[in-house]
């Protein structure tokens, strides 16, 4: 699998560092909502008598959520999505889909053109209003069914936009950040945990001192 736009932008390796877990911890729980849309937009599909319909229109999201795993490689639960692909279908693919930071740039991409996409040139908001509509007539399985399609599918949205904004930031403040570090300090020390957003700071001010006595 290639992740795209590995490559491009500021390079990154590794896991997040302790300075960006305020911004990793909204990232997380927006993966987690996207996987729980995913799971109630199938159920969602058994319901309506579309399940087909329902996993072809959840690609972008399904692949979204891959693209997060591959980001929160480290992440306990998260980590197995990880993993259960690295063992299976992508085992060729290990060495250029490591995870971490480099998967940072693509997640926010891909999550701003499905959030795009899928408000301005697809009819979600139009299935979304138009079942608010017709609900009254629908028979009781099918409303259940409706339901909870409408609220993945808002559930979907939200942690995909939230999860481009969140990541956007924390981009912004990684690049920040490592403008004043060695280059290829991203790959380094992160398997430490804690350590690396230490590491991290001392490198930061000790180019600071570096400067002042210049």
């Amino acid at each position: 699998m290639v992740i795209p736009l590995i490559g491009f932008g500021t390079p990154m390796a590794g896991p997040p560092p302790a300075e960006l877990q305020h911004r990793f911890r909204i990232i997380r729980v927006c993966i987690l909502a996207m996987v729980f849309s995913i799971i109630c937009l199938i159920v969602a599909g058994i319901l309506l008598n579309r399940l087909g319909t329902s996993f072809f229109e959840s690609l972008n999201l399904i692949l979204n959520t891959i693209i997060g795993s591959f980001l929160m490689n480290e992440d306990p639960a998260l980590g197995k999505v990880y993993k259960f692909f690295m063992q299976t279908c992508l085992q060729s693919c290990q060495e250029p889909c490591q995870g971490g930071m480099n998967c940072l740039l693509p997640f926010i991409v891909s999550n701003l053109i499905t959030v795009v996409v899928a408000m301005v040139f697809t009819s979600d908001l139009q299935n979304i209003t138009g079942l608010f509509s017709v609900m009254s007539s629908l028979p009781p399985v099918t409303i259940v069914g409706a339901v909870i399609f409408l609220a993945a599918s808002v559930v979907a949205l939200t942690a995909q936009m939230v999860g481009a904004v969140y990541g956007y930031l924390a981009y912004k403040e990684a690049r920040d950040l490592g403008v004043t570090v060695t280059p290829g300090f991203w790959g380094r020390n992160f398997g430490a945990g804690g350590s690396a957003g230490t590491s991290l700071t001392q490198s930061v001010r000790a180019n600071d001192r570096d400067t002042e006595m210049n």
